[in-house]
């Protein structure tokens, strides 16, 4: 029996009987075998999208080491692990600039990947050609784990998806409660720390956010995070006997929660508009200081057995009683019929509201209805100042942020659209609207636009026909008829650009590019000359007909072998076109060529999927064709000098 290698280190073994004189060699040469089994080694990945690394029968090489080092590589590659019956253990480095993916067997056996600059242990099952390829460190359990580094330990958790999107998990540490023999809440997630993606990540944006896990007799679910903007979000109550904060809490600082022992807790504001604003859980506004004032605003009642104000009261309502009949004095009185009652006895105006610069805002002109606005104060509607109306000394704005509508009575006469358009109205009903194009006019049925030039130049008119055919006619004022109309066909099936008579001409400036010529040419013009025209045969062509041929727009060259027998195959015929009134004609059979130069067949994409043959790519295979006759004629020459000198003889 002779001597075998076996699949674990592909290692010599000797059978019983063989290597009489030689075994000590083979026994040293396992020896060291088994020795670089457990070493350091390289492997040079080549530039290609595949690459295997053999463990050799019973020789030294660096693919048996332990620990393999993979360099070079100028794409993602994938390694083939040889023999696939090989069953070993390696420490992977991929030292190259691609992902290298490692498989043993060429069926579906799983395979590992190994991203560039990163070590992974794998592992082969030998399994022949459904061999698998095993991450061992996945799933890894560790009792106890520490890092320790000169410069800090630093643990990297990343996901292996490559495409991230929001709510995707990068990386969590859970913590879990003991597995006892009985009770529940032993297998629930006692605890999480999650980094959660708060966005589809992309090449400037990987927003991620913080997410803190806890439970009691449950599941852990979020209780708290921190976003990626540094907020802090907590479910639930945060608890203290204090709250300390560091820090000045003086005029001129930034916005603080501070203490000191002799004023206790200070809240400290430093907003553009409110130092301190106090809110409602319904966000609704209850107290604000004004900044830079010591005043405090008070949105709602304010109720106290005694109420002692120095300064400014400021609120929504005021309740005032007395008498507020026409004549009376200036007053602010209360009705249960008509509520708050501001009367006012002006020699100008009965009622003058002023900022704080004490600049009129509006006013009541004495003994009019009217309300005054000085020039640039704005009206303004809605919570964001949706609306504002103004006059500024000269013209007249109103600015709307949305849509401004102008209405009759139950219709719509005009909407104005805040970055879009402006729609004018005919009895509640569309007509015209301006668009980011220009302007779109609302049809019905025969409806149209007309321009009409009244100086004898001409019209557009665009409208449409019974049909729903929209058109565009080009004509004199004077006439019923068009000269040129641009049209649609109505079904969806495209249009039509129609020459009621004569000769359409396509120009630039004085250059005529293209002419077409009512029962006539079609006519295709280069820098003024006609260079193709359409002809009652066919077309005619004035200069050369050409196809791009350049060597660098070309690859995988090859000469064409046995062209004469391909010219021997082809057939020519004399044939009736069916699609030309029965023309007499000369050519060959597209299915024909098909089965000798398939290169030279062409299917067109309609229902019937007729074929066509580009007659312009025979030209090579007859040129090659000449070739091969060409030798075969030399040959002949050559035989009959040949026959001819013996006959001399």
């Amino acid at each position: 029996m002779a001597s075998t290698y076996v699949n674990d280190l592909r290692l010599e073994e000797i059978a019983t009987g063989e290597k009489s004189g030689s075994w000590g060699t083979v026994t040293n040469t396992n020896l060291e075998l088994i020795s670089e089994a457990f070493s350091y080694g390289s492997e040079a990945i080549a530039d290609a999208s595949s690459h295997t690394i053999t463990v050799v029968d019973g020789a030294s090489d660096e693919a048996r080491s332990f620990y393999l080092k993979c360099t070079g590589g100028g794409q993602a590659c994938t390694v083939t692990l040889a023999p696939n019956t090989l069953s070993k253990v390696w420490m992977i480095e991929n030292a190259t600039s691609f992902t290298l993916t490692f498989k043993q067997g060429s069926g579906s056996g799983a395979s590992i990947v190994v991203p560039a600059s990163q070590v992974k242990m794998i592992a082969t099952d030998g399994g022949g050609n459904g061999a698998i390829v095993y991450d061992l460190l996945t799933n890894l359990n560790l009792e106890d784990l520490t890092l320790k580094t000169s410069d800090g330990a630093i643990l990297n958790v990343q996901t292996s998806d490559t495409t991230i999107a929001s709510g995707n998990v990068l990386g969590r540490v859970d913590f879990k409660a003991p597995n006892e023999a009985s009770g529940t809440d032993a297998i629930l997630l006692a605890a999480s720390i999650a980094a959660v993606a708060e966005g589809t990540f992309g090449t400037s944006n990987n927003a991620t956010k913080i997410s803190f896990q806890v439970g009691a007799s449950e599941t852990a679910t979020e209780k708290m995070q921190l976003s990626s903007l540094g907020h802090l979000d907590v479910t639930g109550d945060i608890t203290g006997a204090s709250i300390n904060a560091d820090g000045d809490t003086s005029a001129g600082d930034n916005a603080a929660i501070g203490y000191t022992a002799a004023e206790g807790l200070i809240l400290t504001g430093q907003g553009s508009s409110n130092d301190i604003t106090l809110k409602n859980d319904a966000d609704a506004t209850v107290l604000v200081i004004p900044t830079g004032t010591t005043n405090v605003d008070i949105v709602g009642a304010a109720t106290a057995s005694t109420l002692t104000v120095s300064g400014v009261i400021t609120g929504s309502t005021l309740e005032a009683t007395g008498d507020t009949a026409a004549g009376d004095d200036a007053a602010v009185g209360h009705t249960s019929a008509e509520g708050l009652i501001l009367t006012g006895q002006g020699t100008t105006s009965d009622i003058t509201f002023k900022n704080d610069n004490d600049a009129t805002v509006f006013s009541i002109p004495t003994g009019t209805d009217d309300i005054l606005f000085p020039d640039n104060a704005k009206a303004m509607f809605g919570d964001g100042s949706d609306l504002t109306a103004h006059w500024d000394g000269t013209d007249a704005h109103i600015t709307v942020a949305g849509t401004l509508n102008i209405d009759g009575s139950g219709e719509t006469m005009a909407t104005f659209v805040d970055d879009g358009a402006v729609t004018l109205y005919h009895n509640g009903v569309a007509k015209l609207a301006t668009a980011s194009t220009g302007v779109d006019i609302a049809s019905s049925a025969n409806t149209q636009l007309t321009i009409t030039s009244t100086s004898g130049i001409g019209s557009i008119e665009v409208g449409s026909a019974a049909s729903n055919a929209a058109f565009i006619d080009l004509k004199t004022p004077t006439s019923d008829d068009f000269d040129v109309r641009l049209s649609s066909s109505g079904d969806g099936d495209g249009g039509s650009l129609t020459v009621a008579d004569g000769t359409f001409s396509i120009k630039a400036s004085a250059e005529i590019m293209a002419t077409f010529v009512k029962d006539g040419a079609v006519s295709l013009y280069f820098d003024n000359d006609v260079k193709l025209a359409t002809t009652t045969n066919g077309v005619t062509v004035t200069g050369a007909v050409t196809e791009a041929s350049d060597i660098r727009l070309k690859s995988n060259i090859e000469t064409i072998d046995s062209a004469l027998d391909k010219v021997k195959a082809m057939r020519g015929v004399y044939f009736d076109r069916h699609d030309e009134e029965d023309k007499r004609s000369v050519g060959v059979i597209a299915q024909e060529m098909q089965k000798v130069i398939p290169e030279a067949v062409v299917e067109d994409d309609t229902e019937d999927k007729y074929l066509s043959v580009a007659y312009g790519s025979l030209i090579g295979v007859l040129i090659e064709a000449v070739k091969e006759l060409s030798e075969e004629v030399s040959e002949l020459k050559k035989s009959i000098r040949t026959v001819e000198f013996k006959e001399a003889k």
